[in-house]
């Protein structure tokens, strides 16, 4: 099984980013993300035929890194995908005069 490919990470607003990925049928995804690159949390698991995911509630401003693999159950796993990041918008600043 081999890993997810042309994994990508966009970001779309303040809190929301868009990963996107190759499907591969009859196979789940795992997705992991990092906020130095080193330190990996699973955040989401969903069949890789999906193709993407919209994640939320992120940090305004704020750089994240992002790996996925194929999972197929019983402990089967392909490797990591390359990572992949991206920064969420900055939040807007109200002035009043």
């Amino acid at each position: 099984m081999a890993a997810p490919a042309a994994f990508t990470a966009t970001a779309v607003s303040l809190d929301q980013i868009t990963l996107t990925w190759t499907p591969e049928a009859g196979s789940l995804i795992d997705i992991e993300r990092s906020l130095d690159n080193s330190t990996w949390n699973r955040i989401y698991h969903c069949p890789s035929d999906d193709g993407s995911c919209k994640l939320f509630s992120h940090e305004p401003s704020t750089l994240y890194y992002f790996r996925a693999r194929h999972y197929a159950g019983a402990g089967v796993a392909s490797s990591y995908s390359a990572t992949t990041s991206d920064t969420t918008s900055a939040a807007l600043t109200t002035y009043y005069v």
